[in-house]
């Protein structure tokens, strides 16, 4: 009998192993990952009043359940979904990092279960999951190591594939649950990536065309009998994104008195900005779509205009340096809608929302009207305010600035960790600090250097001397056989061996100087006693840095591997896409589908890709890690996919 228990148990346990198999090796690496990020520090910029500050202040806004907090020019700016997910974090006690960190890695094993059944060898998304899990953006500095809302858009992207993937793949299974739970985490993701980004747009033309698809190959081509049911599941991703657009828009109409969501989509602001951009310049100067002599034309047609010219012009030579074209008196395209609202905002119109909103819609107003009665020329704009219009020779410099970002995305250019000392005032980073429940390496501020000395014969005193100017810093008097304790600021000097102390007794005879070093100095006798703390005892921020460059430098030894690597299984992956596309397109069909997801995730990359590119060639410097965090998802999601599929179905390819 008891054998037979045994036997059975074993037998389960098997079973159980077998099912949970990949459940396990997932939970390790997660386990695994999250200990390799535990100790690495944010890098806080205390001073970024419209980035990374503007999320922690936000943050602390909404956990004082006062919505986006005081109105102001920032309110609209940035979506909400970034500080709201800090907010989540800091309630539940949970660090930014270790909580951004998790969310990905989720969102890696979910995107996994998405997409499986689409390899009959299983090994295969061992491999995808193991690659994904450990994409090197997911702890450069710029990502993840920044309080900035980039860091949630891999595992956001994963989320929506892997979402929009599995309806597409279970189309044909009745009303089956799990497809119902997929379609709303779909609609749940793709509405915190559209409230995290504005430039969120580039993911949409992948979700319509699945929808298409699926909605003309139900009720089309297969001529299926209507179901709202399947009409439903099919298109509630983008229902539940507008009902969440409109819920924040109403929240904020509530709170603001204004129906928007962002400043620069459906806004009165983004319909000003619109119509700036609607009148053409007479000079042709690269990044710079509102000139000078622009902005004297529409101040002598808008009254509105007129009334802040004075502010634009004075911000734009503060703002001049930011630009690439530096100290011409213009403001670059990426600069130039702060200096429109911060103008605004410099006259009042931003004391409320509805004074703001009055105020921008009277700008647009006065420039439609001005152009309809031929007072100025019109030209063509582009879809979104973010986008300055199109300008001769842009083709060429979109395509070429495109295959930059390509070699740059595949070789993980600049994506690496690192420690870096926060920026900005010792109060801004401790915020940064509380908000997100991580250490940041504080800047030299506050290195202070302690000691005592005890000196047995005589009543004495200490001088502390700059060696090099003889500057006596400080001057400290002591009773004998009393300890006398001293500090100073290291700050104003560049190393502890260019300061000194002084010993002399109360008739100024020299007792004894010395030399203070790198070292814990210590020494007693029965004459005299001192110990000396240097900095890297007094000073946490120097231990925070030796275990976290430890850290990093693992982190590191990875990420090589995929710069390494990258650049070879992206043309692998390219060349095994080609061939699926050869195959599936003229011999054989049996794999439309996954050729369809492959070709979805090779245009989102290259849509994304040639968003940034645009913005590189018409507004400002672009061609960075953080703005192209999404596509390094992208990119292992393609390149693995595709030589793994022609791995995996070589046979029924070649047939």
């Amino acid at each position: 009998m008891n054998s037979f228990f045994i036997y059975y148990i074993i037998k389960v346990g098997d079973k159980v192993k077998k099912k949970h198999k990949f459940l396990i090796f997932a939970f390790i690496l997660i386990i695994v990952k999250q200990i390799f990020v535990s100790n690495l520090p944010i890098y806080a910029i205390g001073n970024s009043t419209c980035d990374d500050q503007l999320m922690v202040n936000l943050e602390t806004s909404i956990l004082q359940f006062d919505w986006l907090g005081p109105f102001n020019s920032l309110t609209f700016v940035k979506g909400m979904f970034f500080p709201l997910f800090l907010g989540i974090n800091a309630f539940l006690g949970i660090s930014y990092i270790n909580g951004t960190t998790l969310f990905y890695s989720i969102a890696c094993f979910i995107f996994i279960l998405a997409i499986k059944d689409l390899f009959k060898k299983k090994w295969s998304i061992y491999v995808m999951f193991t690659l994904l899990l450990f994409n090197p953006i997911m702890y450069s500095l710029e990502v993840i190591g920044r309080v900035y809302r980039n860091s949630m858009t891999p595992g956001q992207v994963l989320l929506i594939f892997a979402s929009i993937f599995a309806i597409f793949i279970n189309r044909k299974k009745h009303n089956k649950k799990s497809t119902w739970l997929w379609s709303i985490l779909g609609g749940l993701s793709l509405a915190a990536f559209w409230n995290t980004r504005e430039d969120a747009i580039w993911i949409l033309p992948m979700i319509l065309v699945f929808t298409l698809i699926m909605l003309i190959e139900h009720f089309i081509i297969n001529k299926k009998k209507f179901q709202i049911k399947k009409l439903i599941v099919f298109v509630l991703p983008l229902i539940i994104l507008f009902t969440c657009n409109f819920g924040i828009s109403t929240i904020n109409y509530m709170k603001y008195g204004v129906f928007t969501r962002v400043d620069v989509s459906n806004s009165s602001f983004a319909d000003a900005m619109k119509a700036i951009y609607s009148v053409p310049p007479k000079d042709n100067i690269d990044y710079v779509s509102v000139p000078k002599e622009k902005l004297e034309r529409l101040y002598k047609i808008s009254p509105s205009l007129n009334i802040i010219s004075k502010e634009i012009n004075s911000i734009a030579i503060s703002m001049d340096y930011n630009g690439r074209n530096s100290s011409d008196g213009e403001i670059e395209d990426g600069w130039f809608w702060w200096a429109l609202r911060f103008a605004a905002e410099a006259n009042g119109y931003y004391e409320s929302a509805t004074k703001a909103d009055i105020f921008f819609k009277n700008v647009t107003n006065e420039i439609i009207v001005a152009q309809e009665k031929g007072l100025i020329e019109k030209q063509a704009t582009m879809p979104s305010a973010l986008m300055s219009p199109w300008k001769k020779g842009y083709t060429s410099k979109l395509f070429n600035a495109t295959l930059e970002i390509i070699k740059y995305t595949n070789s993980y250019t600049d994506v690496k960790a690192q420690v870096l000392e926060s920026v900005g005032s010792y109060n801004s980073i401790k915020l940064f600090e509380i908000a997100t429940n991580d250490k940041a390496i504080i800047p030299n501020i506050n290195y202070n250097i302690k000691g005592w000395y005890k000196y047995n014969i005589y009543n004495y005193y200490i001088n502390l001397v700059n060696i090099e100017s003889n500057e006596i810093i400080s001057n400290v008097n002591c009773e004998k056989e009393k300890v006398c304790s001293f500090q100073f600021d290291l700050t104003k000097y560049e190393n502890i061996s260019n300061i000194k102390l002084d010993i002399y007794d109360i008739n100024n005879n020299l007792i004894e100087n010395l030399n203070l070093n790198d070292e814990l100095t210590t020494n007693y006798n029965d004459i005299r006693e001192y110990q000396i703390y240097d900095y890297s005892t007094t000073n946490p921020n120097i231990y925070q840095k030796k275990v976290a460059n430890v850290y990093i430098d693992r982190l590191n030894i990875i990420g090589e591997l995929y710069k390494k690597t990258g650049p070879i299984l992206g043309i692998l992956g390219l060349i095994s896409y080609l061939i699926i596309t050869f195959v599936v397109l003229f011999k054989n069909h049996k794999l439309m589908d996954k050729w369809l997801i492959l070709s979805n995730i090779l245009a989102s990359y290259l849509v994304l890709c040639i968003g940034v590119a645009y913005n590189e060639i018409s507004s400002c410097h672009s061609i960075s890690s953080m703005y192209l965090s999404g596509s390094y998802s992208l990119i292992i999601m393609f390149t693995t996919m595709s030589i793994l599929m022609l791995i995996d179905y070589k046979k029924t390819l070649v047939k």
